[in-house]
């Protein structure tokens, strides 16, 4: 899809593609061949009710500026979920990301968007924002990550509220100047620590309730 309209996709399986679907704010003309099954350039598409499968490196690239809906989508067994970078934005809902190698939801490069009432369980990480990415998680479940539930580092800087998360390794992971402000999550039965900041992390941590696990709170080099 090459569109400067608002196309809706819908109900879509998309899978063992080297990336599933393309969104790109992007007014120029392209050029080459489109980076995905499914691309949209300019614009704001709904992207729906779409099984997104076994992707050789992410089901969803959002990137300069694009601004999608994503939701009520299934996104397993690739490499990453949703990457969003590069001052993008857009609505990340109602999704169900598992099973994949690298972070379900990526936050990158100044980008922003609202990640929220998703369930994001069982692949290395839940959800990453680095390289000064932003943006608002609220309200997603969280379970059963190699790694943790949510990785903050590299001048990361998201608000992250009312979260469930629980049976992670971590809760979350703050580091390298890592930022944010976590509050009103709950964080039970991680098998190493709810929270963990470490070389340089800063985050404003307030109002959460975490329990029943190995260690709280660990904040060391």
């Amino acid at each position: 899809i090459q569109t400067t309209a608002h196309p809706r996709v819908r109900n879509n399986h998309i899978h063992h593609e080297r990336r599933g679907i393309v969104v790109t704010g992007k007014s120029q003309q392209a050029e080459g061949p489109p980076e995905a099954p499914l691309e949209a350039r300019v614009g704001q598409p709904l992207i729906e009710g779409n099984h997104l499968e076994a992707s050789l490196r992410s089901a969803v690239s959002v990137k300069n500026g694009g601004q999608p809906v994503i939701c009520g989508n299934r996104i397993h067994g690739g490499r990453w979920g949703i990457v969003v970078q590069k001052h993008a934005a857009g609505i990340i809902r109602n999704n169900e990301i598992y099973g994949n190698e690298r972070p379900g939801v990526g936050i990158k490069t100044h980008a922003h968007p609202l990640v929220e009432g998703n369930v994001l369980r069982d692949g290395a990480m839940g959800l990453l924002v680095n390289e000064h990415g932003l943006g608002v998680v609220r309200g997603n479940e969280f379970r059963g990550h190699t790694h943790a539930a949510i990785t903050i580092k590299s001048g990361g800087n998201p608000h992250v509220e009312n979260n469930q998360i629980h049976g992670e390794k971590r809760g979350f992971d703050v580091s390298e100047d890592g930022e944010g402000v976590l509050e009103h999550n709950t964080v039970a039965g991680a098998t190493k620590a709810g929270l963990t900041v470490k070389t340089g992390g800063r985050p404003t941590v307030r109002h959460n309730r975490i329990f029943g696990g190995r260690q709280g709170v660990t904040v060391h080099e």
